[in-house]
């Protein structure tokens, strides 16, 4: 490229770090579903892909990355663990002294899959596996098995409903709701009005001792007065409604318009910067917006 552009652009220079994938063999590599190799798939006994009459099964499209007739997939199926132990019990090449022959038990599987619709293409590797858990189980069932008369002792024991008979029974009283005789009480609105009418007085009497200097006491008509007073204060300020705080109107952090859409999102913006001029500015900080633009990105 910098050779065919060399005239047009005589004072070009490469890229450093770019590597051109177009002067290079593209690779067979598959990621994802691998294809089935045709040796495996030969010894397996399992027949190639066919788009004509394949594809309509039920996992045609797994079928057809692996290019096998059926798909090849591990026992999980109730039809397949029924055809395993049968197999088991019966097949030769799954029941030998010695060990499942698997080159020849994968055959026998898949030679029995080309006529049951239920049942799936295997590899040996996959049968392995199935027959690992399946000897675990094997042993914990004949272990449960030997083991059945001495832990039906032991389970009718734990089970014995006469056990039960040695236990001590609990008194039986009969519930009682609970009373509270003394401490807290419920406040009437009477109490509520003396409360607030000697905490009112106490306060008011308390300032106009401090205006008038310590030595001064007020008589009987002026603390009427002054408890008058407070309580028509103290009753304004519970009746007042709360006031809500008005907030600030929302303007964009770039212009500082605000009709502005950038107020949503920077990128809305298309007014220059009130800081710096700029058009393509990211605008203040929304961290220090009492800043510049370029002082709350700074620092």
């Amino acid at each position: 490229m910098v050779a065919l552009t060399s005239r047009v652009i005589p004072d070009s220079k490469p890229l450093a770090g770019w590597v051109n994938g177009n002067l290079y063999k593209p690779t067979t590599e598959v990621f994802g579903i691998l294809p089935v190799p045709n040796d495996v798939r030969q010894e397996c006994s399992m027949q190639e892909f066919d788009s004509n009459f394949d594809y309509n099964q039920c996992h045609g499209f797994l079928a057809s990355k692996q290019g096998t007739r059926k798909p090849v997939l591990p026992i999980h199926t109730n039809t397949e663990h029924k055809l395993f132990k049968t197999l088991m019990a019966e097949e030769p090449s799954f029941n030998n002294a010695s060990g499942p022959s698997w080159n020849l038990a994968v055959k026998v599987w898949n030679r029995t899959a080309e006529i049951d619709l239920e049942i799936s293409y295997k590899l040996v590797e996959q049968l392995m596996a199935y027959y690992n858990d399946w000897k675990a189980n094997l042993n914990i069932k004949q272990t449960l098995s030997l083991t059945l008369e001495n832990r039906k002792v032991v389970h009718d024991l734990i089970r014995n409903p006469q056990r039960s008979l040695q236990i001590t029974a609990a008194p039986q009283q009969p519930m009682q709701l609970h009373k509270v005789t003394s401490g807290l009480r419920s406040l009437t609105p009477m109490d509520l009005d003396h409360n607030l009418h000697e905490g009112a007085s106490t306060m008011f009497v308390g300032k106009v001792q401090q205006m008038r200097g310590p030595s001064a006491e007020p008589g009987p008509s002026s603390q009427s007065n002054l408890v008058t007073v407070a309580k028509a204060a103290a009753l304004q300020s519970l009746n007042r409604p709360a006031t809500k705080a008005t907030r600030k109107p929302r303007t964009c952090r770039k212009c500082g318009v605000e009709s502005c859409q950038g107020k949503k999102e920077v990128k809305y913006c298309t007014n220059m910067c009130r800081d710096c001029g700029l058009k393509n500015c990211l605008g203040r900080n929304p961290k220090k917006p009492q800043k510049t633009c370029r002082e709350g990105w700074d620092n």
